[in-house]
């Protein structure tokens, strides 16, 4: 499949969904679209019931499109990410010098203050919803963690400028943890037939990290499975299992019998927990107690034992 993070998922992100539906049929390929979202309050329980129809009414027709999602409605990502795209052409080096350019920094703002026409998020969600993390200098460091309206607060700034110097600063390598998506939408994501789990964790060298990193599949079984019953247990670990290896044709796995790959998880459903937070996201997850991988043991009794049994998937990137 074609594996997209649309163009938008902002206010545009209905419009780019159909776009991609589009590809799909002109290519007729199969279409796997990332982490569908909406983001902002605006777009809260309107634009993902009219994907999730578009993805359906595109499957009765006949197109293989299918999407996923992690279990949160936070994201993480570059803070970079919160200007807009043409600012962030030319690499981080050239980003770094605009961000302490007067003119361009006007620029910036001005766009970042009324811009819909990209993914806008401190318009969307507002700046006290954007949280530095991965920050490295000895001038930031402190601030791990707080939310950019937070920081503009402590240093008594703008938060424009907060931004912006903060970023020139870190020579634009931090990363955020953005608040960004809805709990009854996500709830409807996981509910869809056609829908993944996925953690879509990234992993900044140093700094906080998103909890995902940890507990994205604990989080899917224990908040999800057991405590909101949105989906059976049966669901969730087909759409973790089974669905993902068909999905991108990994032989032998996802399913128990005579000659598929012996990965096997053995865990009590109620026992599972998630115990990193946003807070103190490094804690790895409790409760998954018995792990084999190709045939061989490597956690006991919740203990790891180690063993270099796992292989390499294969993933082919084509432009």
């Amino acid at each position: 499949p074609i594996c997209v993070h649309m163009r938008q998922e902002g206010d545009g992100v209905v419009d780019a969904l159909r776009e991609m539906i589009e590809v799909a049929r002109a290519l007729q390929t199969p279409l796997e679209v990332s982490h569908l979202k909406a983001i902002g309050g605006r777009n809260a329980r309107k634009a993902v019931p009219e994907m999730l129809s578009l993805i359906a009414r595109a499957r009765e027709e006949g197109l293989d499109v299918m999407c996923d999602a992690y279990p949160y409605t936070a994201g993480s990502t570059q803070l970079i990410h919160v200007l807009p795209p043409e600012f962030q052409a030319g690499g981080t080096e050239t980003l770094t010098k605009r961000l302490r350019d007067c003119a361009a920094r006007e620029e910036m703002r001005a766009r970042m203050e009324t811009g819909s026409d990209f993914e806008n998020i401190t318009l969307l969600v507002g700046f006290e919803n954007v949280v530095a993390i991965g920050l490295r200098t000895d001038e930031y460091h402190r601030f791990e963690g707080k939310s950019i309206a937070e920081i503009a607060l402590a240093l008594g700034k703008d938060p424009y400028d907060a931004l912006f110097d903060l970023l020139a600063a870190e020579k634009c390598e931090a990363g955020m943890i953005d608040y960004i998506s809805d709990e009854e939408d996500l709830k409807a994501i996981l509910r869809a037939p056609f829908s993944g789990v996925i953690s879509d964790a990234t992993y900044p060298g140093a700094g906080q990290v998103h909890p995902r990193v940890y507990g994205a599949f604990a989080r899917l079984i224990e908040t999800y499975v057991v405590r909101e019953k949105v989906l059976t247990l049966e669901q969730a670990v087909h759409k973790v299992t089974l669905q993902a290896a068909e999905r991108f044709s990994l032989a032998g796995k996802g399913k128990i019998e005579v000659g598929a790959d012996a990965d096997l998880l053995l865990f009590a459903p109620e026992k599972i927990r998630e115990r990193g937070t946003y807070l103190t996201p490094k804690a790895c997850a409790s409760g998954f107690d018995e792990v084999f991988v190709l045939g061989e043991r490597v956690i006991e009794n919740g203990e790891y034992r180690g063993g270099s049994s796992g292989e390499m998937l294969g993933l082919r990137m084509e432009y």
